[in-house]
């Protein structure tokens, strides 16, 4: 049976996880969209770039939407 010391110990865990990992996430994104777009010319001739660069563009908005969605916790949770 879970204690309440428990429940608080992964409360918190659920909350600062996607506050670590977004923000990496972005990074990685925004390494990949940073590559891509230097040699513009002969990379975006392949579709797998093109592709790739779609991906990580959208990656970023979900990650910062994962990264700030713990951000409206009440007060009463304790995080």
């Amino acid at each position: 049976m879970s204690t309440p010391e428990d429940i608080t110990t992964e409360i918190k865990l659920m909350t600062w996880i996607p506050r670590f990992t977004g923000p990496l996430s972005m990074i990685g994104s925004l390494a990949i969209i940073i590559s891509i777009t230097k040699d513009r010319k002969r990379k975006m001739t392949k579709p797998n770039n093109r592709f790739l660069l779609i991906m990580s563009m959208m990656d970023i908005i979900s990650s910062a939407a994962l990264a700030f969605s713990t951000a409206a916790m009440p007060k009463e949770t304790g995080v």
